[in-house]
């Protein structure tokens, strides 16, 4: 996870990788390949490597610890084909969701985990961000939030991306803001804390308002002081931005 908020996802997925043989005991396996940890689809994802990640989203979907109740066999699926269809968009794979949606919205009902109910939501607001209809994107994605703060903060994530996007940068604050004060794991490990700080300089700094913005540029520019080669055109635009209001 430091690895991770420094920028550093190539050394964060292999060490992720190379905890594999540990959650074996974990899910009670004791023969098969060694089990795939969200954490590596979740780093490949954020460097970039969407199709790679959707293809482990899609393989942890069916990996499940023995003796799983069919509640809990629907809560785990639902969620990770929700991050399937996430790194499905990204990587420019829209044709998928709708079907994502509906299968997630099935396993939802099945799930006894009030979150799971909402997560087709998530993927029909990303569905509709990508093609352009941000006020459909805006209500389906502010219908797949199940706490602002503790929720699925990648829907915070797309949600304030159209904000940002139709120049609502206030509207972007209130929904990123939150998504810092939930803890690093659970369902908030899906919001990299290091691109919240990066969403909300720009937000502040659209805004035009200075201080904060340069608050967020700077904590951005320490974190990634060694970033990989992935993350330095985005670590030199804050810089630049950090000295245009900071003369």
């Amino acid at each position: 996870m430091s690895l991770r908020e420094q920028g550093r996802m190539i050394e964060a997925t292999a060490k992720a990788h190379s905890s594999r043989v540990f959650m074996a005991k974990d899910l009670g396996l004791k023969t098969g390949p060694p089990p795939i940890n969200v954490f590596e689809a979740q780093t490949l994802l954020e460097m970039g490597h969407a199709h790679e990640a959707a293809a482990l989203f899609d393989s942890l979907s069916r990996q499940h610890a023995l003796g799983n109740t069919p509640s809990e066999l629907a809560r785990g699926t639902a969620w990770m084909l929700t991050q399937s269809a996430g790194a499905r968009a990204a990587a420019g794979d829209t044709a998928s969701l709708p079907r994502l949606a509906d299968s997630v919205q099935a396993l939802g009902e099945a799930s006894g985990y009030g979150r799971d109910r909402r997560l087709h939501h998530y993927i029909r607001g990303v569905l509709y961000a990508a093609r352009g209809n941000d006020s459909a994107a805006i209500r389906e994605l502010r219908a797949a939030i199940y706490s602002i703060n503790a929720g699925f903060t990648r829907t915070n994530y797309q949600l304030a991306r159209v904000y940002l996007r139709d120049k609502r940068p206030r509207d972007a604050i209130a929904v990123l803001q939150p998504a810092l004060r939930g803890a690093l794991e659970a369902s908030n490990l899906y919001f990299n804390r290091s691109e919240i700080h990066e969403m909300l300089a720009q937000a502040w700094d659209a805004a035009g308002v200075k201080d904060s913005a340069v608050a967020h540029y700077t904590w951005l520019t320490k974190a990634w002081a060694s970033p990989d080669p992935y993350f330095r055109p985005r670590l030199q635009a804050a810089q630049a931005r950090l000295t245009a209001l900071t003369p």
